[in-house]
This record gives C-alpha cells, sequence and structure tokens, in this order.
C-alpha cells in the first residue's frame, strides 16, 4: 500500500484512507536534522514558518525517494498553501492542494465539497495509474513505527496555566510548566487531544461530500480562520478551562498565529488573567532561553490550588 502524507490536520484520515492508501501526518516523518538549510533557498521564502519550512523538506525528500507515495496539502493558510505550489511544481504527479476555506458560509461548504470530490478521484486514478512492483508494495505496506504519542499532565485542573499553540512537535515545553510546579489548565493546539479525536473520528464515506464539508469546516477550527468563530472557540475553551494564567507560543513569521495571539491576549485582559506570548520554532523544543522566560512569568505569581503528583496522559497524534 502506497503512503498518502498530509500536512495538517484539516482532513479527516478516513478521507485519506480511501483507495488503498495508508494516511500519515507529514510532521511524523521529520528526521532529527532535516536537512532543510540547502533546500529552503530554493523552495520557500526565508521568512516562512519554520513548520512549513521542515515540513517542505521533508515532503521533497520522501517523494522524491519513492514515485508510488503522495502527498495532500490541506491548504488553509497562505504558507501552507505556497508550499503546496511549489510541491505541485517539483513532484506533479504525487501531489494536491486542497484549499480549505477560512470561514463556514453555504458558498464555503459548497466549494470545499467540490475539492473533496476532485481529491477522492484523483486518489482512485493514482491507484489505477501507478501501480507498484512487488517489492514496493512491500516495503510500503509496512510504513514503519506509527508517530510517537504527545502526552500532556493530567488531570487539568481549573486555575493553572492554559497553553495556546500551533502544531506541536514534543510535549517539551507542556512538560516544562509541570516541571516548574504549576498546574495544567488545557492545551488548544491543532495537535492537540480535541483536534486528534477529530482526525480520527471524522466521517468515514464519501456518500455525502457536502456533509463532510460542513464537518471539517465547523469542527476544524483553527487559527487560519481569524474570525468571529475561532474568537467564540478560545472563549469557550477558556471558561470551560478556567485557567490561571495563559501561555501562548507563536512560531515566527506564522500570520494566523499573530491573529490567534492577539485574540487570546484580549481574552486574558478580559479576565484579567496573566499572559505571555512566546515565538517558539518547530517542534517546539523548550530550549534555555524559553525556559528561562517561562519560569519568570510563572515565579510572578502563586497558583491558589492543591496539587497531586501529576500523571501524563498519552495522546495519539
Amino acid at each position: 500500500m502506497a503512503i498518502c502524507y498530509y500536512t495538517c490536520n484539516l482532513l479527516p484520515t478516513s478521507l485519506l484512507g480511501d483507495h488503498g492508501h495508508i494516511p500519515k501526518r507529514l510532521a511524523d516523518t521529520l528526521e532529527a536534522r532535516e536537512p532543510a538549510a540547502e533546500r529552503q533557498t530554493h523552495l520557500c521564502h526565508p521568512m516562512t514558518c519554520p513548520y512549513v519550512v521542515r515540513t517542505l523538506s521533508a515532503a521533497d525528500r520522501l517523494l522524491a525517494a519513492d514515485p508510488c507515495h503522495c502527498l495532500v496539502v490541506p491548504a488553509g493558510c497562505d504558507a501552507m498553501r505556497r508550499a503546496g505550489d511549489v510541491m505541485e511544481f517539483r513532484h506533479p504527479d504525487q501531489v494536491l492542494n486542497v484549499p480549505i476555506p477560512r470561514e463556514l458560509d453555504r458558498n464555503a461548504a459548497s466549494a470545499l465539497a467540490a475539492h473533496l470530490d476532485h481529491l477522492h478521484d484523483w486518489l482512485a486514478h493514482r491507484r489505477t495509474q501507478s501501480p507498484m512492483t512487488p517489492a514496493q508494495a512491500s516495503s510500503s505496506s509496512s510504513p514503519g513505527p506509527g508517530p510517537a504519542s504527545i502526552s500532556h499532565p493530567a488531570p487539568e485542573q481549573p486555575h493553572g496555566v492554559f497553553v495556546v499553540a500551533g502544531p506541536l512537535g514534543t510535549n517539551s515545553v507542556l512538560r516544562l510548566v509541570s516541571d516548574l510546579g504549576s498546574p495544567f489548565s488545557g492545551l488548544e493546539s491543532c495537535t492537540g487531544p480535541e483536534r486528534m479525536a477529530f482526525m480520527e473520528n471524522g466521517p468515514s464515506n464519501w456518500e455525502d461530500s457536502l456533509q463532510v464539508a460542513n464537518h471539517i469546516l465547523s469542527d476544524g477550527i483553527c487559527p487560519r480562520t481569524s474570525t468571529t468563530s475561532r474568537c467564540e472557540r478560545l472563549r469557550r475553551r477558556l471558561e470551560q478551562s478556567q485557567p490561571g494564567a495563559i501561555l501562548y507560543l507563536r512560531q515566527p513569521f506564522c500570520d494566523p498565529g499573530a491573529y490567534d495571539a492577539l485574540t487570546t491576549s484580549r481574552l486574558a485582559i478580559e479576565r484579567d488573567i496573566p499572559f505571555l506570548e512566546l515565538e517558539i520554532g518547530f517542534p517546539g523544543e523548550s530550549s534555555g532561553p524559553i525556559r528561562t522566560r517561562i519560569e519568570a512569568f510563572l515565579e510572578t505569581f502563586a497558583f491558589d490550588v492543591e496539587t497531586d503528583e501529576t500523571a501524563w496522559t498519552d495522546l495519539p497524534t
């Protein structure tokens, strides 16, 4: 079976797993030292967010190595759309862009439904037009171990630290918050538990592409929207979690992340909640300067809660 890589958690994996493809998130294939520097000069602008840079590098490496595999790019933000354009140019038969609208309305849902129908036909065509040799079929049927799980402190507690972030490849910042003795109130991230549930439990058939499109647009709310729906989602998450502090992790050169940071800071001001915004790279490791700033932030106030010994809950990604 060929692997269908994808860049963002915006399309349920059941849609990508049709026609004998194995869905695999591209970020889970990154090498420890992804050779992005040599490719960055001709693949993307130097002021592109690090998540897109590293996934572009991985895509170029993997697609060049095996023409049977393919890549689907849910283009929800401008940076990822441009990345998809580059990949389509370099690997025209292996890459498909799927534009994801920023708002939920009838026209947006109809447009996305048409793109989903095209994705369905494209995957079916690739299966018939790209027969594998026995050796390729043997190697592709076992794509290796699944993605490493991301974990977060459990149980979540009110009046602790609520973390808002883009894609996280490690839990190092979350673990740092816990190691510093601060309770954990929740995580809002496209690689967090709610988005993983959305990816795994989405529609499992193509019978009604308009219904699937409405599901994606209504449940797949992420910073790309920068609209009322995103603001309401963050407001609802904070009301549910009742945090005592908010930590926002923004990737450099990420425009949707900047919108999310502004929304989150305003919600923190409305609730008189301490707020810290940090610029962090991908996969999101807590380097020395990041640790110093988080530690200084958490030392400025005391958390008035009783905490039990912290456990860690594994989250499939």
